[in-house]
């Protein structure tokens, strides 16, 4: 594939309204500098109207000088000796992710539920399969548990005597976790507390299950993160990780695409009075390895019969990992 550079008029047009520069992506990487398909002349490029722009865009695919992810799911290929190869295996420093999801925790799980057209429900209640066993008492914890939807979840469809332990970088997000587990009545079965996943408080083998929903791509270290929790998983124990991503049907990745890097930022901005963070949330997503990369990811990292299901035409993704026995 062949690759464009932007000319100065399209770079300053694309770091205003693709990757405005309160987003966390590469801080020491160029503007996005790729397109495909080629475009426009230079002529083209200078009186290029907004309306114009937004139905090319569809087809545009971005790529980070730095972190070679694009918009279209392409990686940029590269010798395996390139000291870049595991630069988007990080995410977005630590202190910035806090900051961000305090800011939007009174509205973030009205705008999730309403922007996904609630099926993001959906998509955590068919992960239980992989999590939940009835018929014994299990210990599970709850990564990047936010505001508790994922944890409330598991406590009502598990055993009576499971018990969910949530942890998470933000506070806020807690605060309304346990308001909703004490408004449900099972503040006895489900704890939460704040902590960085990347070093967990928990002594080793303490857990029969481990969930992240929707918070894997906002570690900092993704590959320790994994690592310490392979640590506090028991032997044959299970991760289940539910994501988001980017679907590989080229038409429904145009709509995706369309919705979700433009509507929901928007929306979401709109509602919540924090643009910058939904514009985040779909560069976060965008930004995120493929399959088979993560995949690997999780095998070099320990994990034994890794597996991936797809959700809605690839709009989620849930990837499980065992603990050796």
């Amino acid at each position: 594939m062949q690759r464009y550079d932007f000319n100065p008029t399209y770079q300053s047009f694309c770091r205003k309204k693709i990757f405005p520069p309160s987003l966390p992506h590469c801080s020491d990487s160029p503007l996005p500098t790729a397109l495909h398909p080629p475009p426009p002349n230079p002529v083209q490029q200078q009186f290029l109207s907004p309306i114009a722009f937004f139905f090319l865009s569809l087809q545009i695919e971005v790529t980070c000088h730095r972190c070679r992810n694009t918009m279209c799911g392409t990686p940029l290929q590269r010798p395996p000796s390139h000291p870049d190869n595991n630069i988007h295996m990080q995410g977005p420093r630590t202190d910035d992710t806090q900051k961000l999801f305090n800011s939007i925790a009174p509205t973030y799980d009205s705008l999730n539920h309403w922007l996904s057209l609630g099926i993001d429900r959906t998509w955590r209640r068919r992960s239980l399969r992989h999590i939940v066993d009835k018929s014994r008492p299990q210990q599970i914890l709850d990564i990047a548990c936010g505001t508790g939807d994922y944890s409330l979840t598991i406590a009502r469809h598990s055993h009576p005597d499971t018990r969910v332990q949530g942890i998470d970088l933000t506070e806020a997000m807690l605060q309304v976790m346990r308001s909703k587990v004490a408004a449900a009545g099972l503040s006895h079965r489900i704890t939460a507390e704040q902590g960085n996943c990347e070093a967990l408080p928990y002594p080793a083998d303490s857990f029969d299950r481990a969930t992240i929903a929707f918070g894997i791509r906002n570690f900092e270290h993704r590959e320790q993160a994994l690592r310490e929790i392979l640590r506090v998983l028991r032997p044959g124990g299970r991760l289940a990780i539910l994501e988001l991503s980017v679907p590989a049907n080229p038409l429904l990745r145009s709509c995706y695409n369309l919705y979700f890097t433009r509507l929901l930022p928007f929306i979401g901005g709109l509602v919540s009075g924090q643009r910058a963070a939904y514009r985040y949330l779909p560069a976060s997503v965008l930004r995120f390895p493929g399959k088979k990369e993560w995949m690997d990811t999780m095998r070099r990292c320990g994990y034994r019969n890794v597996s991936h299901r797809a959700y809605t035409l690839g709009i989620c993704r849930l990837y499980i990992g065992e603990k050796q026995q």
